[in-house]
């Protein structure tokens, strides 16, 4: 039995940039998406400014939410890119190849 492990960072920098990137980007775009409602549009039902001011609140906190999902998507789309440099400097990787995953992991 072999103890050896072998890691593929050209897998590993493919996972950070189509799962946790894109991922990121699908959570900024629902970011994006929430409506804004403005008060006087809430003035035709009884209690209309109540309800404005929930809604500011709840669409605030929803926002902040999925941010926190994006941020926590790039911070392991970063951990996965420093793992395919650090093995890619340690087992051969190209020049070029290292500074394109070191540019990917500056943006």
């Amino acid at each position: 039995m072999s103890d050896t492990v072998v890691i593929n960072g050209a897998i590993l920098e493919k996972d950070a940039e189509d799962t946790w990137q894109a991922g990121a980007d699908t959570l900024e775009k629902m970011a994006q998406a929430i409506p804004e409602i403005s008060a006087p549009d809430f003035s035709i039902m009884p209690g209309g400014q109540e309800a404005a001011k929930l809604y500011v609140t709840a669409r605030q906190a929803l926002a902040e939410y999925i941010t926190g999902g994006k941020d926590e998507f790039l911070a392991f789309e970063h951990l996965l890119l420093k793992a395919a440099i650090a093995y890619g400097k340690a087992h051969g990787a190209t020049v070029d190849e290292i500074t394109r995953m070191e540019k990917e992991l500056e943006s």
